[in-house]
């Protein structure tokens, strides 16, 4: 998924999104649904022709509020 369709669904998901240090604050109907997360390794993401180079980082959810995970 690229960033801009998850940015995309997020966006039409959640009221907003905050980023503190380690811990991301998910709005919906006014309340947070709040979880830590921890990194999780990178890749790094180049094109077929090598005009274009990326780094994509993976990130874990490490300590979630009881209704984010379900």
């Amino acid at each position: 998924m690229s960033t801009r369709l998850l940015r995309d669904r997020l966006s039409h998901q959640f009221e907003r999104i905050t980023i503190d240090g380690d811990t991301v604050a998910f709005f919906e109907g006014g309340k947070p649904l709040e979880a830590r997360y921890a990194g999780d390794g990178c890749e790094i993401l180049t094109s077929k022709k090598g005009n274009r180079m990326g780094v994509k980082f993976r990130f874990g959810v490490a300590l979630a509020s009881s209704h984010l995970v379900g």
